[in-house]
């Protein structure tokens, strides 16, 4: 587990403590509000929820606490359970303008930067304070990474416009990212600023955007630009061309792509693992097919 979703984890968990428990309560209580606080949460949050009260009382010593909180189950009826909030997956240049403004407008620089960050780069916001810009290329420390699950990928992109204007745009945001956006919990607040502008401009509308949207589009704009899966992944951040399906479609691009890997094709064949998925079907498997392929 990383570090940083360690702290997330024992952030909540601590957060849970102060908010739902008594100063003084007993242990076996602890499992029963967990179970309650169900209905509450929206189960992915409660799941980490769950792992954070384990941390926590692995790390104070209580190992038979811990684990009856592991052994937890999420008692809400399934068809009660808070559903995953909703983001849109595709970013109408309008749509940008307007959201820009208003938060220009609030004085709200530094989300206008993360939305530029992440239109340019695909980077996942919680990869926004982990990014070096140096000699004009991005490297970007990826998230998720992980030995057993084989997920999560460091990469460089470079910038395919030349123009000085745009590379000193570039540094301003990075600054502005470095000094303001130190760590996670400042990451999600500029999150949770983007979503309430996206309310505020557009009431009537059941799915907002979110900082992934901008990722979203980035993918669709990847997959439409005629680059193969392995070169997608990795400037997507992934260990594997499987993973791209969950960004975005070619036909929902816009055409915008400022960006390239560095590294050359054996390299970054050497870091990602091919698999035919979606919009790529490589020659290889092509030539070894003798039934005939559509297009996903």
């Amino acid at each position: 587990m990383l570090e940083s979703t360690k702290k997330r984890y024992l952030d909540r968990a601590e957060s849970f403590l102060i908010s739902r428990m008594e100063e003084s309560f007993k242990l076996e209580e602890l499992a029963h509000s967990l179970q309650r606080a169900s209905y509450d949460y929206r189960p992915a949050y409660w799941c980490e929820l769950r792992i954070g009260l384990s941390l926590l009382l692995k790390e104070n010593g209580y190992l038979e606490a811990a684990n009856r909180i592991t052994q937890c189950q999420n008692i809400c009826p399934p068809g009660q359970r808070k559903k995953k909030m909703r983001r849109l997956r595709k970013v109408n240049d309008e749509d940008e303008k307007r959201l820009i403004e208003h938060l220009e407008n609030k004085g709200d620089d530094l989300a206008v930067c993360a939305i530029q960050l992440v239109k340019y780069t695909g980077a996942r916001p919680c990869e926004l304070n982990k990014i070096l810009w140096e000699k004009h290329r991005f490297t970007i420390s990826g998230a998720k990474k992980s030995e057993k699950l084989q997920r999560g990928l460091d990469r460089t992109i470079a910038l395919d416009n030349g123009e000085d204007t745009f590379k000193n745009f570039c540094d301003f945001v990075l600054s502005q990212m470095e000094i303001s956006a130190r760590d996670d919990k400042e990451i999600r607040a500029i999150q949770r600023r983007i979503y309430r502008a996206s309310r505020a401009i557009f009431p009537r509308r059941k799915t907002h955007y979110s900082l992934y949207s901008w990722r979203h589009q980035f993918g669709s704009n990847l997959r439409a630009s005629g680059l193969s899966a392995v070169e997608v992944a990795y400037i997507m951040g992934h260990q594997s061309t499987a993973s791209v399906r969950q960004y975005g479609h070619r036909r929902s691009s816009n055409g915008f792509l400022k960006v390239r890997a560095v590294p050359s094709m054996e390299a970054m064949s050497s870091l990602v693992r091919e698999k035919p998925v979606g919009d790529f079907i490589s020659a290889k498997i092509l030539a070894n097919s003798s039934a005939p392929l559509s297009e996903g």
